[in-house]
């Protein structure tokens, strides 16, 4: 049996693809308009687990950003494991929360999810 990872497609959306490259500055209207952030909690409501990929980011170490700190609270109410690819960014708004839901520091170490034969899917979030 093997792993399904279900990451967020903007190659798939051209509204996307303007997000990343900056050229869309209203990206509320966008995830209203295509329900990305209820999609979102669809795929994580399917994952076995979370893997946020919180690299340095904004001149921020560790960053997270308001996505994926909304799905690692979709994760922690889902009773999902939350794995942080670095340690918890020391972010006033939030550090506290995130230290709350008991995420799973990986310091880098992604070796572990090759021992994670008996689940089926896992949800990821890269900052973009």
């Amino acid at each position: 049996m093997g792993n399904k990872v279900i990451l967020p497609d903007p190659s798939t959306n051209e509204q996307l693809k303007k997000i990343i490259s900056k050229g869309y500055v209203d990206t509320y209207k966008l995830k209203i308009k295509y329900d990305y952030i209820r999609k979102h909690y669809n795929h994580i409501v399917e994952a076995d687990c979370i893997i946020i990929a919180n690299y340095d980011k904004n001149k921020i170490k560790n960053y997270i950003g308001g996505n994926a700190f909304l799905e690692i609270g979709f994760a922690h109410i889902l009773k999902k494991p939350i794995y942080l690819v670095n340690p918890v960014p020391k972010i006033r708004y939030y550090f506290h929360e995130i230290k709350a839901m008991n995420p799973i520091i990986l310091n880098n170490q992604l070796s572990i999810f090759k021992s994670f034969k008996d689940k089926n899917s896992v949800a990821v979030r890269q900052q973009i």
